[in-house]
């Protein structure tokens, strides 16, 4: 058994634990709305099961001025188990297209790959010849190389520069403060021994 929604169970959601847990390029989700026709020959009374699946077929980059956008190219299958108006059990399969983007700001960044998960999913029967499909997809986009681990890495690089640059400069303070603090002792014990000259001679 799946996940139930509107009385339905529906194989083919991912499940929770299953979902990346981390980025590692970018994470988007997405949705879509359909209405899938039913053969007119098939007298749907209800439904009681649905398995979904969806893959990439393929995808394709357009160029703009002022970024990349990727396009994805997919699709989706539905095998859907029903009760006619008979109370015949009978299984019917749908397939369908489906369309997905996202974009790149960077030139100098890749797609290294795509990872495609359902993350929920909602059918209903308009009735016998119209189901309604909605679907959550998350794309779990990888960049070629692990950009954004090489930019984190330079990152704290440059912090770590900054850092022993400022804590020279402290520790240059800290040798003028004291030559500074010596002499003004020395001063002061000399003014002091003058003093006490003085008053001894008065």
């Amino acid at each position: 058994m799946g996940v139930v929604r509107n009385c339905i169970d529906i194989i083919g959601i991912t499940p929770e634990n299953e979902l990346p847990d981390r980025i590692n390029g970018q994470h988007i989700e997405a949705s879509e709305t359909e209405n899938l026709l039913i053969d007119s020959n098939i007298k749907i009374k209800n439904i009681y099961q649905i398995i979904v699946h969806a893959e990439i077929k393929d995808t394709r980059v357009i160029n703009t001025p002022l970024n990349r956008i990727v396009v994805i190219d997919g699709f989706k299958k539905f095998k859907i188990a029903y009760y006619d108006m008979d109370n015949n059990m009978g299984v019917i399969e749908l397939n369908s297209p489906f369309n997905l983007f996202f974009d790149i700001e960077s030139s100098a960044i890749e797609t290294e790959k795509i990872n495609l998960y359902i993350a929920d999913t909602y059918f209903e029967l308009l009735n016998y010849k119209i189901l309604y499909c909605h679907i959550i997809y998350i794309l779990d986009i990888h960049y070629f190389g692990d950009v954004r681990r090489n930019e984190n890495e330079a990152y704290k690089n440059k912090k770590e520069e900054l850092k022993e640059q400022i804590l020279s400069e402290m520790s240059i303070s800290k040798d003028i403060k004291r030559d500074f603090n010596e002499t003004v002792e020395k001063n002061i014990t000399f003014k002091n021994n003058l003093i006490d000259i003085d008053a001894e001679y008065l």
